[in-house]
């Protein structure tokens, strides 16, 4: 008898095995189909296009310096290549707008939204005196540095 309880419990043992192995590749297989089929939404959100204006360096009316370096945030993505031409002009109306500031507009509390509005509405201004269609979305900084 105690060869046959042996014998059972081995045979329980390797049927044990063999059932653990099963569920892991049947686990495997599932995650490996589904990553192969199994396709992800795709995402209907507009991806937002950018035009960058090299950095500006403008003298506000108190006499300071701010540097800024902005990106401009287009409506459209054929938009870039018809403003491209008129980089030069938006750098000129950046740097405007800037030189229009004091040192109480840039270091308030609201400066960069105020800065930007103004950014965008002169660029958006020059545009149409281009007779363009306004294209600019917003303006994002990527430095704003008032120096002494």
């Amino acid at each position: 008898m105690a060869t046959s309880t042996a014998s059972s419990e081995n045979r329980s043992d390797w049927v044990m095995e063999i059932s653990i192995g099963l569920g892991i590749l049947i686990l495997g297989v599932g995650a490996w189909l589904f990553n192969t089929y199994a396709k992800p939404q795709a995402s209907n959100r507009p991806v937002p296009i950018w035009l960058g204006i090299s950095k500006v360096m403008a003298q506000m009316t108190d006499g300071r310096m701010l540097s800024v370096k902005v990106n401009l945030q287009l409506k459209n993505k054929d938009d870039q290549s018809i403003l491209e031409p008129h980089a030069t002009a938006l750098k000129a109306v950046v740097e405007q707008v800037a030189a229009d500031m004091n040192e109480d507009e840039i270091t308030g509390p609201d400066a960069m939204v105020n800065l930007g509005e103004a950014i965008e509405s002169g660029v958006n201004d020059y545009l149409r005196e281009q007779r363009l269609k306004t294209r600019i979305k917003h303006v994002m900084f990527d430095e704003m540095v008032l120096m002494p």
